[in-house]
């Protein structure tokens, strides 16, 4: 019997009630004593299994969290250099636009940086931005932060009085 056990034995001789309990208890603990490894290791076999259990079921695809417009409207990518400095900028047009980013058509030999600012022509104001893919010349951006719904709703106004 394990020390725990012998404990669990001596106490159960002083007080009747826990030595009802005593074996479900010994052999509890005795298991305990069992090397933690086992453990561990049935943690990573259960881990691994629903991970696998996970890869292996069909996922939906995601739908469009944010409404997508069609804007066809010029814009600039202004380069972002050291100490974000802004030097270098390359025509682009704005296919569509959402909250949370925009699909651009560039010309399919450019290089883009991975991180730039994109300028809306008739608006002022840049927007951070980040390439997500490219396919020849359409490049998916997401901004950096989503914009303002008024913002957005202005830019749109702004292409139906052009």
């Amino acid at each position: 019997m394990s020390k725990v056990g012998a404990n669990l034995h001596e106490i159960g001789a002083i007080f009747p009630q826990i030595s009802q309990k005593h074996s479900i208890l010994a052999m509890f603990f005795s298991k305990c004593q069992h090397s933690s490894a086992n453990i561990l290791s049935y943690n990573k076999r259960r881990l691994k299994r629903a991970f696998q259990m996970h890869l292996d079921t069909e996922h939906p695809k995601p739908e469009r969290a944010y409404r997508e417009f069609n804007l066809d409207r010029p814009g600039n990518i202004i380069f972002v250099g050291h100490h974000l400095s802004t030097g270098t900028q390359v025509r682009c047009l704005i296919r569509t636009i959402t909250l949370a980013g925009a699909l651009l058509e560039v010309s399919p030999n450019l290089e883009m940086p991975s991180h730039f600012f994109l300028e809306i022509l008739g608006i002022h104001d840049e927007i951070g931005a980040t390439v997500v893919k490219r396919e020849g010349e359409l490049v998916t951006i997401s901004f950096n932060m989503l914009i303002n719904p008024e913002f957005l709703h202005h830019v749109l106004r702004l292409n139906f009085e052009s």
